[in-house]
């Protein structure tokens, strides 16, 4: 994505789309901020990032509610949507409770510890996946296990 955000920056500039530029605008701070850290940008960073953002976007909007404050509630519901477009689809819980499954197949886990290799696992395909449900599988595969 991140190649593609000058050019779609300059898109929504020329369509007079002031939302998106700033959304866009923002994104690309977030990605060039962390660059400068010295780490290299990936799609599973990008990801993140993105995913960073949103989370902190839906507290402020919370906030904002909280506050009466409805200008600053509608504005940042208009840059959550904007946003969320520039996310890729999420993974659905069953979808990695399913994956999660077939890792503890292929690597029976023993006891609880081996959590951290199977949510590496899961985590390589659906890198948003919660922690607590691969968990409760791997709890579950272990409880088997242990019968």
């Amino acid at each position: 994505m991140r190649e593609k955000l000058s050019e779609l920056i300059a898109e929504s500039m020329k369509s007079g789309k002031k939302d998106v530029t700033e959304v866009l605008r923002a994104i690309k701070s977030a990605f060039t901020m962390y660059e400068k850290t010295g780490k290299t940008l990936g799609d599973k960073e990008e990801l993140e990032i993105l995913l960073g953002m949103k989370k902190d976007l839906e507290k402020d909007i919370s906030a904002f509610r909280v506050g009466g404050r409805t200008d600053l509630v509608e504005k940042g519901l208009k840059e959550l949507e904007i946003l969320n477009t520039y996310i890729p689809v999420q993974s659905t819980d069953e979808d990695v409770k399913k994956y999660a499954e077939e890792v503890c197949k292929e690597f029976p886990p023993t006891s609880m510890k081996d959590m951290g290799m199977i949510l590496g696992k899961v985590k390589e395909k659906y890198p948003t996946a919660s922690g607590k449900i691969v968990s409760e599988v791997v709890k579950n595969e272990v409880d088997k296990n242990n019968k």
